[in-house]
């Protein structure tokens, strides 16, 4: 009895090899089944419904489209078990889709999407999610893009539109039970950070006509992990600027175009972008890590995880020489200090107004270890109103 108790066990696992080998090419089996079962998933793409903010009256964010979903079945640390491709209009539903065959030993799901317009990025080469291998390691070593957050044409990188990006969801589920049903939240993959308007005034808060020539944003990456704690090695996918780097004076055109708005016109006391954007905006990558900046002697300049604005404006009583406000913080309007931004949120401030005292020879001066605070206002893409402190 014995021996036909193995046999029959052998016969399984050879029709389950037969039926795993009956997938499509969307469909993938990484790690050998030792049991398997029905999962039910259902994708909640998150982001607000309405348009996005233009006004004093913020509307708040926009649901990011989906172009294609990928489930990446893995047990938690270790393997990556099975990859599908999704159907996008069923996962999304009520209902969720159902899917067969995931092995026992998953214990969590990874649901990413847009991976065929907003490519991932493997280091080398741009790679297919179906192309994994083996661990979930393997899987957080791919990254976000900044650069291949396209617009709709995929014509370049998107400043208008904040739908067209990677989304992406993590959960966890109890694989001790027979068919589960697993909810998983899914947002888009990178942050956002918009600005609607900058303002100067003197020192007794009265308006103040500038020439405000630039905006950076620095003290962040170009790329991120899918997990977000994976960054960039390469010194090109840092921006960790301080205050002797050229970029702010000599050659501000060789700073990293998706991290950077020049800015035209005659001296005003205040700037707004030209529509129909109306605000400037940058993707940025989300999560606690973010680059180590130095000044020029060696000294780490203690930095919270989210990024550095910097604003460059003629000095009024040098010719040929610059200013500049450096924002190293931001506030929420209750007055909470804003440590990380998140994936899937949109950082807007309404109005990064500094006084004409605040501003310094050297951008993120050594010497100085406050320069201004904004308010912004986080919200779900969901959108946050910040306040940059100056």
């Amino acid at each position: 009895m014995k021996f036909k108790f193995v046999s029959v066990l052998t016969c399984m696992a050879l029709m389950a090899g037969f039926t795993s080998c009956s997938n499509s090419d969307d469909d993938k089996d990484i790690a050998p089944e030792h049991g398997t079962r029905a999962v039910t998933l259902k994708a909640n793409i998150l982001g607000a419904s309405d348009t996005r903010h233009v006004d004093d009256e913020l509307a708040g964010g926009l649901k990011p489209a989906v172009h294609d979903l990928w489930a990446v079945f893995v047990t938690s640390g270790a393997n990556i078990q099975k990859v599908i491709k999704l159907d996008n209009t069923e996962v999304t539903s009520a209902t969720g889709q159902r899917v067969e065959d995931i092995p026992n030993a998953a214990d969590a799901v990874y649901i990413i999407g847009n991976t065929s317009k907003f490519k991932l990025d493997g280091g080398a080469e741009i790679v297919d999610l179906n192309a994994i291998t083996n661990s979930e390691g393997d899987l957080k070593d791919l990254m976000f893009n900044i650069a291949n957050q396209y617009d709709a044409a995929g014509t370049g990188v998107n400043k208008s539109d904040p739908r067209q990006v990677n989304i992406s969801g993590y959960t966890n589920y109890d694989n001790t039970t027979g068919s589960v049903t697993v909810n998983v939240d899914v947002r888009p993959s990178v942050a956002r950070l918009e600005i609607a308007k900058i303002s100067a005034t003197d020192d007794s808060d009265s308006p103040l006509n500038v020439e405000v020539t630039h905006v950076f944003v620095d003290n962040t990456y170009t790329k991120i992990g899918l997990d977000y704690t994976v960054v960039p090695t390469d010194a090109l996918d840092i921006l960790a600027f301080n205050s002797e780097s050229p970029e702010w004076t000599t050659t501000p055109a060789n700073y990293p175009p998706n991290f950077c708005d020049a800015i035209t016109g005659a001296a005003a006391s205040e700037f707004t972008p030209a529509a129909p954007a109306n605000v400037w905006s940058y993707y940025v990558t989300p999560g606690a890590n973010h680059p180590v900046i130095k000044d020029a002697s060696g000294n780490v300049i203690a930095l919270n995880a989210t990024p550095v604005i910097v604003v460059r404006l003629k000095d009024p009583s040098t010719t040929g020489a610059f200013r500049y406000v450096t924002v190293r913080r931001m506030k929420e309007a209750n007055g909470t200090i804003v440590n990380e931004f998140k994936p899937g949120y949109s950082y807007y401030i309404k109005d990064l107004k500094f006084k004409i005292g605040q501003t310094t020879t050297v951008p993120l001066d050594p010497k100085t270890t406050y320069d201004c605070d904004v308010v912004v206002e986080i919200k779900q893409w969901v959108h946050v109103d910040i306040e940059p402190e100056i």
